[in-house]
């Protein structure tokens, strides 16, 4: 499953969107296939990731 971005004003075909992600911890993740360009107004990024910790789980207690 692709996520997407879909742009509710005109954006032209071939625009390069990017995506960032963060936390209360890690404020800009860092993210694999975060770029994608605009078609129809959308944009899909097929395999987006985390790169590293993904901040998931308990770390120390």
């Amino acid at each position: 499953i692709a996520f997407k971005v879909v742009a509710l004003g005109d954006v032209p075909d071939g625009t390069l969107v990017t995506v960032m992600a963060g936390n209360d911890e890690n404020y800009s993740a860092e993210l694999r296939n975060a770029t994608a360009a605009m078609k129809n107004q959308v944009a899909r990024f097929n395999d987006l990731r985390f790169v590293g910790r993904s901040g998931r789980g308990m770390v120390g207690f």
